[in-house]
């Protein structure tokens, strides 16, 4: 009975320290886990914070914006007709300097895809413009100042107009052109 007696203590010791073991290297995953998951933490909230930051400091730089004044005339280059009414047409030569200026800025194309129509006088018949999307974007834009129209009158009227890129420029042809 001794015997037996003996061999129970010795595995019930066995299966208190294999147990002790396991409470042992549990806890000690435990910790390492805590401290890895707030090193997780810690590095998230700086990477959160740089972010933030780069964020902070793109609003702070200046951004590519269109300012609605036209460029100096070049010497060769017809002027703006005058309107009588005189602050009425400083109002149209400035706008219709801008809208020269989006012409020639925001025509360059690499295909067709790019190019649009634009109808600069919704109120009239329509002045149609090839321009690429981001032109048509500040068109738009330029027509929503002046909701009253742009009264313009040397336009080509849409009569199956078509956008297309030649020459890395987008330009208005007919869209059934006689050959």
């Amino acid at each position: 009975m001794l015997k037996w007696l003996t061999s129970l203590l010795v595995v019930m010791f066995g299966f208190a320290v294999i147990l002790l073991a396991l409470g042992y290297l549990l806890k000690e995953n435990e910790a390492q886990t805590t401290a890895l998951k707030q090193e997780l933490d810690r590095e998230k909230a700086a990477l959160k914070e740089k972010a933030l930051k780069q964020q902070a400091k793109q609003e702070q730089q200046p951004r590519e914006t269109f300012v609605l004044e036209p460029y100096e005339e070049a010497p060769g280059q017809p002027k703006v007709i005058a309107y009588p009414d005189k602050e009425k047409a400083d109002d149209k030569q400035v706008l219709l300097a801008s809208i020269a200026r989006v012409v020639r800025e925001y025509s360059h194309c690499h295909s067709e895809q790019q190019c649009l129509l634009f109808n600069l006088d919704q109120q009239e018949p329509g002045c149609w413009l090839a321009v690429n999307s981001q032109g048509a974007a500040i068109l738009a834009k330029i027509s929503a100042l002046h909701p009253g129209g742009l009264g313009v009158d040397a336009c080509q009227a849409n009569s199956g107009l078509k956008a297309v890129c030649r020459d890395s420029r987008c330009r208005a042809e007919a869209a059934n052109p006689a050959r």
